[in-house]
């Protein structure tokens, strides 16, 4: 009988000290346009930023920019894509957002650009 108390208690010590919890927080940003929200802009400038906590970087060919952040956070998001063909002229898409990250989780949000005022 005592015997398997010592079982019983050695497994619970294991399996206790065992277990580490995930608090990586992972955002998928994905940019769209807001005149046809079907459409992902490609190469769009992505800055997360609050704080002193920041990750910028392009979205990829399918318009999604993704990060893993440490902890969890409310986080601003920005959107910047210059569509102009001639240097001479500038044609600005901006948009912005705001995103909880959550301990453990992929957070995805959308940010919809449109022409910047």
């Amino acid at each position: 009988m005592i015997a398997i108390g010592l079982i019983v208690a050695t497994m619970m010590m294991l399996t206790a000290g065992g277990c580490k919890k995930d608090t990586d927080c992972k955002l998928v940003v994905t940019v769209k346009h807001l005149s046809d929200t079907n459409r992902v802009v490609p190469q769009c400038s992505v800055l997360v930023k609050k704080y002193d906590v920041e990750a910028a970087g392009f979205t990829n060919t399918a318009g999604q920019f993704d990060y893993t952040f440490k902890y969890e956070a409310i986080l601003d998001i920005f959107a910047l894509i210059d569509t102009s063909t001639d240097p001479l002229t500038n044609s600005w898409l901006k948009g912005e957002s705001s995103v909880r990250l959550e301990p453990g989780q992929t957070v995805h949000k959308s940010v919809f650009i449109r022409a910047l005022e």
